[in-house]
């Protein structure tokens, strides 16, 4: 193996690493909105069916709603379905109950390939509260564990392999079609890109195997189960890895006609542009541009980003790899400023769609600040700041120590040294005004083998440009981590939109589980578990009260009606919480005789 495919192998499999130590474990994306029956009812009727209402279209082919007695022995239902064909309601029929507390579990994948889960509970017959407290602890038994760590890490990893493996793809065809079509007989630049090929590959089969496990809460050990596989290969996620499969199998006769080097055929070009624009088409399918608000202008957007993405990444890949350690001095002074001209154009689009997919999947300041998602983007914004500064000052230094050094042959219209120094780094801007524009090629027509050691600048200056795109491609990696990361968190619009729910610690005598639904301006339920400290057991109270007060001043407090649903778990159905902003929920509890208790806790309505 040569030194730079080590090189390259090194930063990408210390990436994927990185990425695997960062990554959480499934988490949610779908948002419960409401139930029938409601949690924690009783009614005289026993239902007929259960039905879940999401934020988004969600799937049940890799979940399940199970519903369970008081004994935690399950009830047989049949397969859940869509009332009426709503992807944003799933049902599922029940069989002809007695008197009793009932607990539901729930596990679905919602559009965007993340699961969630949960559980509530309901009766039949006369409400009680010790059947409420003993369902209440039979959910929590029966709803388990959120998935495996493990599994959650490699998920992320792999979605970060398909889009380094996109961009190497991608942006080395366009970088040997448009910026250097010399190149393409190069055995380098060939391998570059077959690397983009191999790594979308795998990362592709990968997460069809990770997807299932992924979705189920189910361990590493069950990445070859046959029926998981099968049930994912029938989901939305499924069925745009395949098209991917496809995209790629369609890619390798191109590719041979590429690599070549001889006059590409008139059918080639469009052929290609179908496949390229296919491949940077399904993150967003299988991802989040492919639901919520304006999602068709959205997958657009995610489309030009993924493309614009991959086609300035992978350009710098084999300009660092390739270009700037083979290519004739002739070849260097068209190929740089050609490549910082797409380069512009790229980070432009990136800009542009970035912006807009920020607006949609973030929606708020204070989204922005109080998510994993937002702060995430906020990071990756950082980082790619960081890279266009640190681009733009090495093309300053590089551009002051490669002007005079290229020494091209003199001949009747040679370009000037200083075209190369116009652009000497990868930094995408534009050409200055005046500046001649090198001719450029028609595509496809290769301009010649470079010819190695033929007119090459000055070897100090070039080894400070492979040093100045070998840091940027160090942070362009940096910005694909964190990009795997945003994919593998709930959008903050969604997180926002959450239930609130948290346990105060800040009295050392009492603990309180508090939980506010759905957390939005409006009619909202508010429950309150007392807890013993550090066990987590609840606790009963002598008497409990608790109130409400909006945000700004001047407002009193709305005192809640709390009703007793079990030993020391209370319900206040239905206040009305008209006005987005923090609010302070207070509770004041009597534990006994002599000690009393009061926790403030602030909650976002939102």
């Amino acid at each position: 193996m040569t030194s730079w495919s080590r090189r390259l192998g090194a930063v990408l499999v210390l990436t994927l690493l990185g990425v695997g130590a960062l990554a959480a474990p499934a988490s949610a994306h779908a948002v419960l909105l409401d139930t029938t029956p409601e949690g924690g009812s009783f009614s005289a009727t026993p239902p007929r069916t259960v039905t879940l209402h999401f934020g988004e279209d969600v799937t049940t082919e890799l979940g399940a709603i199970r519903v369970f007695d008081s004994r935690a022995q399950r009830i047989a239902t049949p397969p859940a379905t869509h009332p009426n064909g709503d992807g944003t309601r799933v049902q599922v029929r029940l069989p002809q109950l007695g008197r009793g507390s009932y607990v539901v579990t729930w596990r679905v994948v919602s559009a965007d390939a993340h699961p969630v889960q949960g559980a509530f509970t309901f009766g039949v017959g006369p409400a009680s509260a010790a059947a409420s407290a003993r369902s209440e602890t039979l959910a929590r038994s029966l709803l388990g564990a959120g998935g495996s760590a493990v599994v959650g890490a490699l998920f992320a990893v792999v979605r970060v392999g398909v889009f380094a493996g996109l961009a190497l793809l991608i942006g080395g065809v366009v970088f040997l079609l448009v910026v250097w079509p010399g190149g393409r007989p190069v055995p380098r630049a060939r391998r570059i890109i077959g690397t983009g090929w191999w790594l979308t590959l795998v990362g592709t089969v990968a997460g069809i195997l990770v997807q299932g496990p992924y979705a189920t809460a189910l361990g590493i050990g069950h990445v070859f189960d046959v029926d998981l596989i099968r049930s994912v290969l029938d989901t939305r996620f499924g069925h745009v890895e395949l098209a991917r499969l496809v995209l790629l199998v369609l890619a390798v006769p191109l590719l041979g006609v590429l690599r070549r080097g001889r006059r590409l055929p008139a059918w080639w070009n469009p052929a290609a542009v179908a496949v390229g624009v296919g491949l940077a088409l399904t993150p967003g399918l299988s991802g989040h541009a492919a639901i919520g608000i304006q999602w068709p202008l959205a997958l657009l957007a995610d489309t030009v980003h993924v493309g614009a993405m991959a086609v300035w990444l992978g350009g710098l890949a084999v300009l660092g790899f390739v270009a700037l350690r083979l290519a004739a001095a002739e070849e260097l002074v068209t190929v740089l400023p050609r490549f910082s001209r797409i380069a512009f154009g790229s980070v432009c689009a990136i800009v542009v769609t970035g912006v807009y997919q920020s607006w949609r999947q973030v929606g708020s300041v204070h989204a922005l600040t109080s998510t994993d998602f937002g702060r995430l983007l906020i990071a990756k914004v950082i980082a790619f700041v960081v890279l266009l500064a640190l681009a733009d000052v090495s093309r300053r230094a590089v551009q002051a120590r490669l002007v005079g050094r290229l020494t091209v042959p003199s001949s009747a219209g040679a370009p000037e040294p200083e075209l190369v120094a116009v652009a000497a780094s990868s930094v995408p801007v534009s050409p200055g005004p005046g500046s001649p524009a090198a001719p450029t090629p028609g595509l496809g027509e290769p301009s010649g083998p470079p010819r190695p050691g033929e007119g090459r600048p000055d070897s100090t200056a070039l080894r400070s440009l492979r040093r100045s795109v070998a840091v940027e491609l160090v942070l362009a990696l940096v910005v694909l981590t964190l990009t795997g990361l945003l994919v593998n968190a709930q959008p903050a619009r969604a997180a926002e939109h959450r239930t609130f729910a948290t346990i105060n610690r800040s009295s050392s005598k009492l603990w309180f589980d508090l939980e506010v639904d759905p957390a939005r301006p409006g009619v909202n339920d508010v429950h309150i578990t007392a807890l013993q400290p550090k066990t987590g057991v609840q606790a009963s109270v002598v008497r409990i009260g608790a109130t409400m007060t909006p945000p700004g001043a001047g407002m009193g407090p709305i005192t809640l009606k709390l009703r007793e649903l079990g030993p020391g778990h209370y319900i206040a159905p239905g206040p009305d919480l008209p006005i987005r902003g923090r609010w302070t929920l207070t509770v004041r509890a009597l534990v006994d005789e002599f000690d009393a208790v009061t926790v403030h806790q602030p909650v976002d309505i939102r």
